[in-house]
């Protein structure tokens, strides 16, 4: 295939290359049809989703799978493996437990799976997904009692240093100097330019309550402080940056 590439990107084969959407969608489309006969073989043990939205703003629920196969070896010996599928996105158009619910019954239904057959189900942390009594996990529990829930292990953990931080005056502090480097860069295509000079291989992107950054500006603002060409104003926010970087507490 990476042949094949190589040599429709240099014109050597252009009647007929394969690559256009239809056939791309037609190949996808036959894996997919592929693996549900795969799935369909084994007892489903375990379900994941999670959602988020997509560049098109349109929320995307993804359906992970969890099942055991269990296969004879020449030897006589028995081959138990563990397998997990990744069956697709599904859109959502409202993020209720009810509205998540109904589309991942009805996804089970249409791949012809038996959701008594599962022993356990793992979500985030959010209210739709983990309520006791409208979430996803307890409308499964309800169809269900076996399906044992489990929550993600590194939201619970993000859930706990985000809460960590909002209770400390300095962690909210630090934060909020992130942010103002960030707008400060952003504001302007020219200081972004030597942002990017000076850090390489990182991108600073704005305050996230679920995704954090790292990112090494501290020579850019320098860079931008001791450029006697720039405004005077623009030189003092970053002078005041560049203070609050080097305090011991940030």
């Amino acid at each position: 295939m990476e042949e094949h590439v190589r040599r429709v990107l240099k014109k050597e084969e252009t009647k007929a290359h394969y690559l256009e959407k239809n056939i791309q969608n037609e190949i996808i489309d036959l894996l997919h049809q592929r693996l549900h006969q795969s799935v369909q073989s084994h007892i489903i043990n375990e379900i994941k989703k999670d959602y988020t939205p997509d560049i098109s703003k349109v929320e995307q629920m993804t359906l992970v799978i969890r099942y055991v196969s269990v296969n004879k070896c020449d030897s006589n010996e028995v081959e138990i493996k563990i397998n997990e599928s990744f069956l697709g996105f599904l859109p959502v158009e409202r993020s209720r437990g009810k509205q998540l619910y109904e589309i991942l019954i009805g996804e089970i239904s249409d791949l012809g799976l038996n959701l008594q057959n599962i022993k356990g189900q793992r979500n985030d942390n959010g209210y739709n997904m983990r309520g006791e009594k409208t979430g996803v996990q307890s409308r499964i529990k309800n169809f269900n009692s076996r399906a044992f829930y489990v929550p993600c292990s590194s939201h619970s953990l993000n859930l706990v240093v985000n809460g960590m931080a909002k209770a400390s005056l300095e962690a909210a502090n630090f934060f909020s100097i992130i942010q103002k480097i960030y707008l400060f860069f952003s504001a302007s295509t020219f200081r972004w330019a030597i942002l990017l000079k000076h850090v390489q291989g990182l991108t600073l992107k704005p305050l996230s309550d679920t995704r954090w950054e790292m990112g090494d500006v501290y020579d850019a603002l320098l860079s931008i402080y001791e450029n006697q060409e720039l405004d005077n104003i623009i030189r003092s926010e970053a002078s005041g940056l560049l203070n609050c970087i080097k305090q011991f507490k940030f």
